[in-house]
């Protein structure tokens, strides 16, 4: 049985493009994170130059991360929102 979206803690969505993704990327995440529930998804793209996503995705409550590599800065503050939702989480709990 796959879990309930009311318990889910976090999503992540990441992808791995050879070109920057655009807005039919952004608009299918914004169709997946409405399941899931606002303020627990996340997208992850190694690309850096994604603007049209990135615009679709900046007012809305799910989050992206662009230009995320091994060791990247990017990938730094992912993982720090991953941490930051959990540590809530097991407050909450």
């Amino acid at each position: 049985m796959h879990p309930r979206a009311s318990k889910l803690i976090a999503a992540i969505e990441a992808k791995n493009y050879s070109a920057p993704p655009g807005p039919n990327v952004g608009r299918s995440f914004l169709g997946l994170s409405a399941e899931l529930g606002a303020g627990k998804s996340f997208l992850a793209f190694p690309s850096s130059r994604a603007r049209s996503v990135e615009t679709l995705l900046a007012k809305r409550s799910s989050e992206c991360f662009s230009g995320v590599t091994p060791a990247s800065p990017d990938a730094d503050g992912l993982r720090k929102r991953i941490e930051k939702k959990i540590k809530n989480w097991v407050v909450q709990g």
